[in-house]
C-alpha cells in the first residue's frame, strides 16, 4: 500500500508475476489485464515524465522498447499532452537552453532536434523567446578554448573553423569571429 516503487523495471516484474500467477476466469482476467497494464503504463510515464521533459518521440521510443502497444503510448500520451504533463514546446525550450550553455551553435542544435521531430518553426519560435546572441556565444565559445588572441597561421585558423563549424555555428559567423579578433 504504502510502499514506493524506485524503478519501473522492478514494478513490470512483480505486475507480471502476479498476472502469470493469478490462474482461472480467461474473460474477467483478461480485462483486468488491460487494466493492470494500462495502470502500469501510465505509472511508467509519469516516473519519465517526473525526472525530466521527454519529447513525444523519447517517449514512444521508450514506451515500445518496454513492450506497450503503440495504441496504449497514443493514448496515454494525448492524455498527458491535454493535461499539460508533455509538452513538445517546453521540451524544446530546456533542451536547446542545455545545448546553448554547453556550448552548440545554431545548426547543430537544431540537427539534434531533428532526431525528436521538432519542426524548425518550433526551434526559431523557442529561438526569439530565448533572444539568443550566436555571435557572443561563439566568441565565448573561442576564447574558453583557444584564449583572446586569433589563431598564429592558416592551418590553425583552418582547424579552428572546422572544430567551430562542428560546434555548429555557421561560416558567417565564424567569418565574423576572424574580423573581430584581427
Amino acid at each position: 500500500m504504502g510502499r514506493t516503487i524506485s524503478h519501473p523495471q522492478q514494478y513490470n516484474t512483480k505486475l507480471n508475476n502476479q498476472i502469470n500467477d493469478s490462474g482461472s476466469g480467461e474473460n474477467e482476467n483478461s480485462l483486468e489485464t488491460q487494466k493492470q497494464i494500462e495502470k502500469k503504463a501510465r505509472h511508467y510515464l509519469t516516473f519519465l515524465l517526473a525526472r525530466r521533459d521527454y519529447s513525444q518521440v523519447e517517449i514512444k521510443r521508450k514506451f515500445y522498447s518496454q513492450g506497450y502497444s503503440s495504441q496504449l503510448c497514443e493514448q496515454l500520451l494525448s492524455e498527458f499532452i491535454d493535461k499539460g504533463y508533455q509538452s513538445d514546446s517546453r521540451f524544446t525550450e530546456v533542451f536547446v537552453r542545455n545545448k546553448i550553455s554547453r556550448g552548440y551553435g545554431k545548426n547543430k542544435i537544431f540537427a539534434e532536434l531533428q532526431a525528436h521531430k521538432i519542426s524548425y518553426a518550433e526551434f526559431e519560435l523557442c529561438l526569439a523567446e530565448l533572444e539568443v546572441d550566436w555571435f557572443s556565444q561563439l566568441l565565448q565559445l573561442y576564447e574558453k578554448r583557444y584564449g583572446e588572441t586569433g589563431p598564429d597561421n592558416v592551418k590553425d585558423k583552418q582547424k579552428i573553423s572546422r572544430y567551430l563549424m562542428q560546434k555548429g555555428f555557421n561560416q558567417q559567423e565564424i567569418n565574423q569571429l576572424w574580423r573581430e579578433l584581427a
